[in-house]
Order: C-alpha cells, then structure tokens, then sequence
C-alpha cells in the first residue's frame, strides 16, 4: 500500500488494485467487462466500502500504469519462495542455473503473457 498512494484526487489506487486482483482471480476477464458488468454484480463496493469509482475504465487502466513501474519488485518475492521451495537440481547439478517460465493463458488455454524467472 506504501506504493499505491491515493491521487491528489483521492482516488484510492490500493483499493482499484484489491479490485483488480479479486476480479482476476473470481472471475478472469477484461477491465472492460470488470467496468460494464462485474462490478456492480459483484460485492467489491460493500467489502471495500467504496462506490463505482473504483471500477471507471479509465481509472482500472490508469492503475494498471502506476503497477508497471513495481513489476520487478512484484516478482521478487515469487522468485524467492519459488527458489526456496523449488531451487534443487533434479539432475544433481548445483553448478546449472534453474530457469522457471511462467505463463498466464485464457480459459480457453491460449498464451496471453509470460515471465521468465531465474
């Protein structure tokens, strides 16, 4: 939350961002679908005791932006537990370096992103 301060506007980008994570993990789709129908299906305002301005377009893209900045630091953590949990050489060869790719796909199993972590 340190990162995501409120606009000088008062938009609260760590509740937009709570929002967007929520609805990725519910019900993946676009902003646009989160702005024109889930939102307001959805109990996002009560829990977050916010109104519809958290779901504008703009405003869903607009965070989006204010994340690209902190995407190494997003992924450090990851990184690290996955090496804790994952970092051993099923060959036996400490002296290889272990690459790890991580791909985020539709439902309907098409690629849409990846990230290679090492």
């Amino acid at each position: 939350m340190g990162r995501l301060l409120a606009s000088r506007e008062g938009t609260p980008w760590h509740r937009v961002l709570q929002t967007l994570v929520a609805y990725r993990l519910i019900d993946p789709g676009s902003e646009w679908r989160l702005h024109r129908q889930w939102f307001d299906a959805s109990a996002m305002a009560d829990l977050l005791g916010a109104d519809f301005g958290l779901a504008e377009k703009n405003t869903l893209y607009r965070c989006l932006d204010k994340l690209v900045v902190h995407k190494d630091d997003l992924f450090k953590f990851p990184v690290q537990r996955w090496g804790e949990l994952f970092g051993y050489s099923r060959d036996k060869r400490g002296d290889c370096r272990q690459v790890a790719i991580a791909l985020i796909v539709t439902p309907e199993g098409f690629p849409m992103s990846y990230e290679v972590l090492s």
